[in-house]
């Protein structure tokens, strides 16, 4: 399909700068990612709420912060591994912070981070759908499901906010049936226990605000030069959900799907290496390195959907038993050549040490420290209103200065924390669910996390790479630039469209493609009434889809009526997509949208 020159191929610039580090004031940002410092920008979250005696698995959360924790968290997780890492190092090279070696000569020779830049652009082209893909399917689709396993968004959801509840109407559902057999009780406290998260995830899914995004969503343009290709991915990670679960039983659980996806993209050693090399600092080279990358994109989804139960067997297997290693590997030291120069600068925040630390939650205040009692005070700086007095840190500074106070929590769930940060480190910690404040071990863990003003203070070396008027001044180096581009542009395009129309020859899909450049789905369905509806029934049978009876028994039709309002989505689908964008069989329905 022909394509117009794309705003992306112009800029030698990585997604950097003060909102997307850290979580900062919350009239300021909007919810986001960082992939270089893995730090979630969280702007929902109400911290007054949750400072005071909390109980574990019931914080309170609103449908807001949920659909959006549940989209940072996968892209949390999608960052925080081998590709991740890589992917951070690159940047840090990019953005001119690494050791840049020897002077290159004449082209076709690069510096190591124009090198950088090139590849990690190309990569993040051609991943970018999959990312935003399969954070959509979190928000919108996944659910609790049989497998011993949670993805890493869900169990944070779930511990956070969820298990409580969840286990009390299990408990509920044990009394009730105590009186029969145990395994009979045993069964029913398992079942009321899935049915309660999944019937409160599909009722929060389901209300207007979410709909209103769902809506937003299915009426964007499949590829925009304004926005991320939202639509693009998540209609390839719904179509590429159920292939594989037809293909092989086990990724029928939503969950189980999305937890094996992020392990088999972003903890691939291979794409790690390809992106890290060092050997390839020319033109030559570093195309030969493009076109593997693009190879190997290409063979893993065609591994994928060809073997999909033994890739899942082997991903099961790494998380059962991980390889541990004594030494550094390769791909370390790569990385290390990187972000060396950063990692040992005293006066540079400890951003790649803190990746995984998840950091949920942020407002400003004012802090006076007193040397004397080892007692702070914090004002709400918007308020000018008293929050909270703590005792202080042992090594934390004296006197009055601007802060922060944050909710941050460790990767894998153990620790959730209250964290007060001033602009040179720790001032307090301690468990959100403790009363005693400063425990050494909790001083040790978070003494050196960045705060909002060291980052601020530090950031603007991390703007845009010193090399990017090469990419524009040079005639030569603007058209290896365009053409690389160019040519991840047409992967991504190609790949991500034979994904959601499989078997379609290229004018088929070009013809697809352009009915949903514009306004998306809307434009197939352009009565408000019906587009809303087809969001409606999207959501309801979205996931793992449902009985057709159970949808139509909550909508107060009959199952006659909604079949066949499901086959005249189908149908004009057909004739415009050539796809059903609802799967039938039987007595069940599953949304492909």
């Amino acid at each position: 399909m022909e394509d117009e020159a794309h705003p992306r191929f112009e800029a030698a610039i990585y997604r950097l700068g003060p909102r997307t580090l850290v979580p900062l004031d919350r009239n300021r940002i909007e919810s986001y990612t960082d992939p270089l410092s893995n730090q979630m920008t969280f702007s929902q979250k109400d911290m007054r709420q949750i400072l005071h005696g909390m109980v574990p698995g019931d914080l309170p959360v609103s449908e807001k912060e949920l659909r959006l924790l549940l989209h940072e968290l996968t892209h949390h997780a999608s960052f925080a591994n081998v590709v991740g890492y890589a992917r951070s190092a690159l940047a840090t090279s990019v953005c001119g912070r690494a050791s840049m070696g020897m002077p290159p000569k004449a082209p076709p020779a690069l510096w190591l981070a124009e090198r950088d830049d090139l590849v990690l652009r190309f990569h993040e082209m051609v991943f970018e759908p999959l990312v935003e893909g399969l954070a959509l399917f979190a928000e919108h689709d996944i659910q609790w499901g049989d497998s011993p396993y949670t993805s890493h968004p869900l169990s944070h959801v779930w511990s956070l906010f969820l298990f409580k509840k969840a286990g009390a109407a299990a408990f509920e559902a044990f009394k009730a049936l105590s009186t029969g057999t145990a395994s009979r009780a045993l069964e029913g406290g398992k079942t009321a226990y899935t049915n309660w998260i999944n019937d409160y995830l599909i009722e929060q899914r389901t209300n207007e605000y979410w709909l209103e995004a769902k809506a937003r969503l299915l009426s964007q343009p499949l590829l925009s030069e304004d926005m991320p290709p939202y639509l693009l991915g998540y209609l390839a990670t719904k179509r590429v959900y159920l292939k594989l679960r037809q293909a092989n039983p086990g990724y029928q659980d939503t969950d189980m799907f999305l937890h094996l996806q992020l392990k088999y993209w972003f903890s691939d050693q291979k794409t790690g290496d390809l992106l890290t090399r060092i050997d390839d600092c020319d033109v030559l080279e570093v195309q030969s390195t493009l076109s593997q990358m693009t190879e190997l994109f290409q063979g893993k989804w065609d591994d994928l959907y060809r073997r999909p139960g033994k890739i899942a067997i082997e991903l099961l297997a790494d998380m059962e038993d991980p390889k541990e290693t004594s030494y550094v590997s390769e791909l370390e030291l790569r990385c290390g050549i990187r972000v060396a120069a950063d990692s040992l600068n005293l006066f540079v925040p400890k951003f790649h040490k803190h990746r995984l630390v998840l950091r949920l939650g942020m407002m400003r205040v004012d802090i006076r420290s007193d040397g004397t009692t080892r007692i702070a005070k914090l004002w709400d700086t918007q308020a000018k209103a008293p929050l909270l007095e703590c005792p202080i840190a042992p090594l934390a500074d004296i006197g009055d200065f601007p802060g922060s106070i944050e909710i941050v929590r460790t990767y894998d769930g153990r620790v959730t924390a209250i964290v007060v940060l001033a602009e040179t480190g720790l001032i307090a910690v301690r468990d959100l669910f403790s009363a005693t404040w400063n425990s050494s071990e909790l001083v040790e863990l978070f003494d050196d996390l960045p705060s909002f003003e060291y980052v601020e203070a530090s950031v603007a070396g991390y703007r845009k790479s010193p090399f990017i008027s090469r990419w524009s001044d040079n005639d030569y180096f603007q058209g290896l630039n365009e053409h690389q581009m160019k040519s991840a542009y047409d992967l991504s395009l190609s790949a991500y469209s034979q994904l959601i129309l499989p078997g379609q020859k290229l004018d088929q899909r070009n013809k697809a493609i352009a009915e949903l450049a514009a306004h998306g789905f809307q434009s197939l369905y352009p009565d408000d009434r019906d587009f809303n509806d087809l969001v409606l029934l999207s959501t309801q049978f979205g996931g793992p889809g449902k009985l057709i009876a159970s949808v139509a028994s909550k909508l107060d039709r009959t199952v006659i009526q909604l079949t066949s309002q499901l086959k005249g989505f189908n149908a004009v689908s057909q004739a415009a997509l050539g796809i059903d964008i609802f799967e039938i069989n039987d007595k069940t329905a599953t949304s492909a949208i």
